[in-house]
């Protein structure tokens, strides 16, 4: 054999080897479990009500509400941030002024490199939402926030949605003092929507997306990869002003970035009394709700595959009890990987037993059948209020915080987990280098201080897909692939003491 023939020989293993995709090995969230959860929180007094987003770069930035009791006084509630790079999470660190009034907060990770948050802020006379960015390498010190701009309509907000669509464009859903239709006098919460094309610059005209005379509360706001916007709320009980009951829940979408919005659909099954009413959709028309009553063990379900032209009746979302009624700010949290696949968080029971333990569980709908139920947090305390967001096509992060105890003063700490999906993974497109504002306070030249922890790791007991090589194989197609001299100068030495 020549030596031109064994160099082609090599060339073409070396073609072979590169064709062969070096997959990372990743966890199936659906069947399987996730990581064990972390605590992030981990600081004196009381967290909660998360939320999360992630970057580019796959940074997750989560931030939550923390009561502290300065000596003797009244509790003070403060935002609190921190951010997992990959390897460790930051500590934790104050973002914002303490105030007496919760801080309910919504965070997202802008085009611009930045990351944007809304909370509610008590001025005299008014509980204003106001928005705020920093850009994301600096978020941590409360100095390099922007300042705070109220947003909100009517100054009566309690919670609101932040979500960002594909071409950076900003959308927000918030509860707000609303308006009787003939006397001008301040009413219950209605639900409102506002967007910004400009990174929160400047944004729209309020619309009044309920104009409902009984409350309207715990807004949350979906966007799906063909740029629907979808958002649910529920009508009854008015939290700002402690009014009322859980009536009945309602959807609406919008197909043109919010400018005009789908007839209201209302979701009272199979009594009145429905809450925490959640929507989920996979880009190509399928959209799934999901809901509890007050009075029942079950969740419920329905199914839209013409954009929430038509619904399936209401079923049953199988495996999984809702956990009894008492805590009224709970929320369910949905987001669809990059096959479409809708994944949807919960707290509820494996038994509908009143006593039986709770936890947060995933369940995935495929657009036909919902998956087995696979537990997301540990066991012990009371879990609530999981939020859930899908980075990379396939990569599940979710928080959400635990009560000590169900009633009553009592310590709670927010929780992290992640989990990675079959779906296929995606590349993101890396943000921008932020634009510097006028208003921007360097930070200091050293990081914050950060507590080592380890990377959450998956399960070594979960299953992997059948398909996905093993780390052997995958160093040996490596070897192969890089490294085709070495292998022709010793097929040539081989050859060569042949002939001898």
């Amino acid at each position: 054999m020549s030596l031109r023939r064994l160099i082609a020989i090599s060339l073409i293993l070396r073609s072979v080897a590169l064709a062969m995709p070096l997959q990372t090995p990743s966890v199936c969230a659906q069947g399987a479990r996730w990581a064990e959860p972390l605590n992030i929180s981990n600081v004196p007094g009381p967290s909660w009500f998360p939320d999360l987003a992630v970057d580019s770069l796959g940074r997750v930035h989560v931030v939550w509400c923390q009561s502290e009791v300065p000596g003797e006084g009244r509790s003070m509630e403060i935002v609190v941030y921190t951010h997992w790079d990959g390897h460790r999470w930051s500590t934790p660190n104050d973002i914002a002024a303490p105030q007496v009034d919760i801080r309910r907060n919504a965070i997202a990770a802008g085009a611009a490199g930045d990351l944007l948050m809304v909370v509610n802020e008590r001025l005299p006379g008014r509980t204003s939402l106001v928005f705020t960015t920093a850009p994301l390498q600096h978020a941590w010190s409360a100095a390099n926030w922007s300042t705070p701009r109220v947003v909100n309509a009517h100054g009566g907000t309690y919670m609101a949605d932040l979500a960002i669509d594909h071409s950076g464009h900003l959308h927000l859903l918030f509860d707000d003092s609303g308006y009787q239709p003939t006397e001008r006098i301040a009413s219950n919460a209605d639900m409102y929507y506002r967007r910004s094309t400009d990174e929160g610059r400047t944004w729209s005209v309020p619309i009044n997306l309920s104009q409902s005379l009984l409350g309207s509360s715990r807004g949350q706001l979906e966007i799906d990869t063909s740029g629907t916007i979808h958002a649910t709320w529920d009508e009854g009980w008015d939290r700002l002003f402690g009014d009322g009951v859980p009536t009945y829940s309602v959807y609406r979408n919008s197909a043109d970035g919010g400018v005009s919005w789908s007839t209201p659909i209302t979701v009272a099954y199979p009594t009145t009394g429905t809450v925490q009413l959640v929507s989920g959709a996979d880009g190509e028309g399928g959209v799934v709700l999901v809901w509890r009553t007050t009075s029942h063990d079950e969740l419920f379900y329905q199914w839209s595959t013409d954009n929430g032209e038509s619904w399936s009746s209401p079923r049953t979302v199988p495996g999984v009890y809702a956990r009894p009624w008492a805590i009224p700010f709970d929320l369910y949290d949905m987001a669809a990987d990059s096959a479409g696949s809708i994944h949807l968080l919960v707290v509820g029971r494996e038994i509908p037993e009143r006593l039986a333990p709770v936890r947060v569980y995933q369940l995935v709908w495929d657009g036909e059948s919902w998956s087995r139920t696979t537990a997301v947090s540990s066991e012990g305390g009371f879990p609530e209020y999981p939020r859930l967001v899908i980075s990379e096509g396939n990569h599940l992060h979710a928080v959400w915080f635990v009560r000590d105890s169900l009633f009553g003063e009592s310590n709670r700490e927010v929780w992290y987990s992640q989990a990675y999906s079959a779906a296929p993974p995606e590349t993101p497109i890396p943000s921008p280098t932020p634009l510097v504002r006028a208003t921007f306070t360097p930070s200091p030249p050293h990081s914050p201080a950060t507590t080592p922890t380890p990377r959450p790791t998956l399960p070594s007991h979960v299953e992997l897909p059948a398909n996905l090589y093993t780390e052997t194989d995958q160093v040996l197609r490596l070897a192969l692939a890089l490294s085709p001299l070495p292998l022709v100068l010793l097929l040539v030495y081989a050859f060569r003491r042949a002939r001898r």
